[in-house]
């Protein structure tokens, strides 16, 4: 309800308007600190290939563009990698996974791994992870814009197909080709 998804044109379009609505009202005079760094801060969800891809890119798009437009701002935005497991791109190799967390350290994308979203409201998510003595610790983690990126579902069509199909029995993903 209160986040963005990365599948369709429209997505894309949600997702491009809300950041520059984050912008704008970050820009008015009456803005308190605090809904400015809210307004800023652009949290993506789901450390696989999409959720890194689209962060290393709205950070992009902040240093490129955005600074260029908006150089009032410029120092405020802040893109947050939010990942339950322990790394981000866990399918890849270790190599790949140590290059792109040293890529956003330097990018100033900040990586939340071990950290499981709990509850999405349209201000922040609360966030829980462990502690520095084991025990689980919930956060609310204030946003202007939420791109959900946690894998995408078999469309209804494509899994209406799969069942008249019997040789996509055992597909799990899409249509097997």
């Amino acid at each position: 309800e209160h986040s963005c998804f990365l599948k369709e044109v429209n997505d894309a379009q949600r997702i491009r308007k809300r950041i520059m609505d984050c912008c704008e009202t970050a820009t008015f005079k009456d803005q308190s600190p605090e809904e400015r760094k809210r307004l800023l801060h652009m949290v993506v969800v789901g450390g696989g290939p999409t959720g890194v891809e689209f962060a290393g890119e709205l950070q992009d798009f902040f240093e490129n563009d955005l600074k260029t437009w908006m150089p009032e701002i410029a120092d405020e935005f802040k893109v947050t990698l939010v990942e339950a497991l322990p790394s981000v791109l866990p399918m890849f190799s270790k190599q790949l996974i140590d290059y792109t967390e040293q890529t956003f350290k330097e990018e100033t994308i900040e990586i939340r791994t071990k950290t499981m979203v709990k509850n999405v409201t349209k201000d922040y998510i609360e966030a829980e992870y462990a502690g520095p003595d084991g025990k689980k610790v919930m956060e609310k983690i204030p946003y202007g814009l939420l791109v959900w990126a946690t894998g995408n579902a078999v469309r209804p069509v494509v899994k209406d197909l799969m069942s008249q199909i019997p040789a996509q029995a055992d597909a799990r993903r899409g249509l097997n080709v």
